[in-house]
């Protein structure tokens, strides 16, 4: 049990410390005060990181007896947490920071700190030292909203407690246990709204140690090579994806990658209506739901692990083209674009934008056409999945994408906008990938007259082929209609009328970034519409109950959208408006509202 009582003692020494770490930032004036390329308002203390090193550290060494590997891993962690510390309180260069931590990780290779799956020294401890580097920078990157970083390095020493209990090495456990109770503890002071940040000196340290769990616990003691290459990047993704994210964007915008910035995944959640908690929690969500996957490859085949790491990796490329392409729309860019793409509104840049978005699109559907065809023989073959078939694959995947591309280019699938796609994009699709299909097996027959092919291979091709390219044009829509169209800010405006043209007025302003609205509910006379929901929004109420559903929603506008009303309709219901004091627009169609607001009353009518 030497692994609980690590965590349990970590957890309790965070929990006393963090307190106290508090008072000395703020008698000796560590405190991490607002700036423009920070998201944080108000002035906190900030070396937080001296409290979970601490925890950590004393834990293991109280806990009990432990192996040479705890106390080379205890060393490279003093080492680091020296660095952030000293950069916390004097500040120090970027570039003097990644030449410690490059000694600091190869000082740990030559305590024995190694990826061993490469036979090659050459390739493997270049592989470590980068995997290292890349992960204490990664947390470092992510430690950027109230407990992300803490509550993310908890979740990820879980999984790897779990992980190292399973392959029975308790050494990875304790150490597990340990940095999360010491995380844990220092999350409760740090979640939002936070007393206290960590600084360099807790976010390297979370890196750096979660980069020597993961080495230790899954690339040397995985038996099988796909599993131990595919099972760290999948448990520590959502660091990975938001440092990539944030390195790839910055360097398309000219922006230097080392430099503070609120264009991180956190930021692009808060910006679509989240608020800071949601974020955050969110991320803790998406974090806990790609680790549940990958605890289960004990129980597959290892294959699988393959299709799994592809179908994430393909969802998180897709959620960052849609982020990166809300922010552009928005005008958040850090730096407006223009060496990159001249004047951002100019046809240029639209031309190029809209041409990368296009690659993009292709090399997406390039990979889960792969990923389809793949999985086609993985399903049909599974334990007889060997080198013959594989060898069957390869030969004809080359073809399988240049027939399908094409089709897929002459359906028009690729002149679509995804964010929009619609019934009629779907049986597109479908059209597509039959077509595509029978085009196929048209070509295995004259090639080979089937001989060595399974045709169930190319039926289960088909349907996984039109599940992932209809899935992946749905995540798409999916993320604008539940994230972006949930706005926090704009006047806040109920419509009359939960029609046809309510609705449309509905989708017209969750489409147009200009309008400042943001639509709290329905109103509808129609009995049979009482707490029915319009994409999400729900009908409170007929028009006779406007003061009560204003003055309980705070509602600050009213939006009519009634064409069929009579004269006398209409009369009513403007006078309700004014009897509310509201002011109102009065919408025979969508055009006054896109074009003007002439016949809008300003309170009086």
């Amino acid at each position: 049990m030497y692994f609980l009582l690590c965590g349990g003692v970590a957890l309790g020494l965070s929990l006393a410390l963090t307190p106290l770490i508090i008072r000395l930032a703020r008698w000796k004036g560590y405190i991490a005060t607002p700036q423009d390329d920070r998201w944080h308002k108000d002035p906190t203390p900030l070396i937080g990181g001296v409290a979970i090193f601490t925890a950590f550290a004393t834990a293991l060494l109280v806990a009990g007896p432990a192996s040479p590997g705890t106390y080379s891993i205890l060393a490279g962690a003093a080492g680091i947490f020296v660095l952030g510390l000293t950069d916390d309180i004097f500040g120090l260069n970027p570039q003097i920071k990644l030449i410690g931590q490059i000694i600091i990780s190869a000082l740990m290779v030559a305590m024995g700190i190694q990826i061993e799956i490469i036979p090659w020294p050459a390739l493997s401890i270049p592989l470590t030292i980068f995997w290292m580097v890349a992960l204490i920078n990664a947390f470092n990157l992510l430690d950027n909203m109230d407990g992300l970083a803490a509550g993310l390095a908890a979740i990820t020493s879980c999984v790897l407690l779990i992980f190292s209990l399973q392959a029975g090495d308790y050494t990875v456990a304790a150490l597990s246990a340990a940095l999360g109770g010491a995380a844990l503890g220092f999350l409760v002071f740090n979640f939002n709204p936070a007393s206290i940040f960590m600084g360099d000196s807790g976010s390297m340290v979370l890196g750096f140690c979660l980069a020597c769990f993961s080495i230790l616990g899954t690339w040397r003691h995985a038996t099988n090579l796909v599993v131990s290459l595919t099972v760290p990047i999948l448990v520590l993704g959502i660091p990975i994806f938001d440092t990539t994210f944030v390195a790839v964007t910055r360097k398309l915008r000219g922006v230097p990658i080392a430099k503070g910035g609120r264009d991180h995944i956190s930021h692009h959640l808060v910006r679509l209506g989240l608020n800071e908690r949601q974020a955050v929690l969110t991320l803790y969500a998406a974090s806990i739901l790609i680790s549940t996957v990958t605890l289960l490859y004990s129980t597959i085949n290892p294959l699988y692990m393959v299709v799994v790491a592809g179908l994430v990796g393909i969802g998180l490329f897709i959620v960052g083209l849609f982020l990166e392409e809300t922010k552009r729309e928005r005008g958040m860019m850090d730096q407006p674009p223009t060496a990159v793409y001249g004047h951002p509104r100019s046809p240029r840049a639209r031309t190029v934008i809209l041409s990368r978005r296009r690659i993009a699109e292709i090399l997406i559907d390039v990979m889960l056409i792969t990923l389809a065809y793949f999985s086609a023989y993985l399903v049909r073959f599974e334990s007889q999945f060997d080198q013959f078939y594989f060898q069957l694959f390869v030969r004809t995947l080359p073809w399988i994408l240049v027939i399908k591309l094409s089709i897929f280019y002459y359906m028009g699938l690729y002149q679509s906008v995804w964010r929009y796609i619609s019934v009629r994009d779907m049986l597109d699709i479908v059209k597509a990938v039959l077509l595509s299909s029978f085009v196929i097996l048209s070509f295995i027959v004259l090639l080979s007259r089937f001989e060595g092919f399974s045709r169930s291979v190319f039926l289960i091709d088909a349907m996984f082929t039109l599940i992932l390219i209809g899935g992946s044009r749905g995540l798409l829509r999916v993320l604008r209609e539940y994230l972006e169209n949930y706005r926090r800010e704009g006047r806040r405006v109920v419509i009359i009328g939960a029609g046809d043209a309510g609705e449309l007025m509905l989708r017209e302003i969750r489409n147009n970034l200009e309008m400042n609205y943001q639509v709290v509910g329905f109103l509808d006379d129609d009995p049979e519409k009482r707490k029915v929901r319009i994409h999400g929004v729900p009908v409170l109420g007929s028009s006779e109950e406007l003061q009560t559903v204003a003055d309980k929603n705070g509602i600050e506008e009213v939006l009519v959208a009634i064409p069929s009303a009579t004269e006398e309709q209409r009369m009513v219901i403007t006078r309700r408006c004014r009897d509310a004091g509201l002011p109102f627009t009065v919408l025979p169609s969508l055009s006054p509202l896109t074009a003007n607001r002439s016949t809008k009353d300003s309170g009086g009518g």
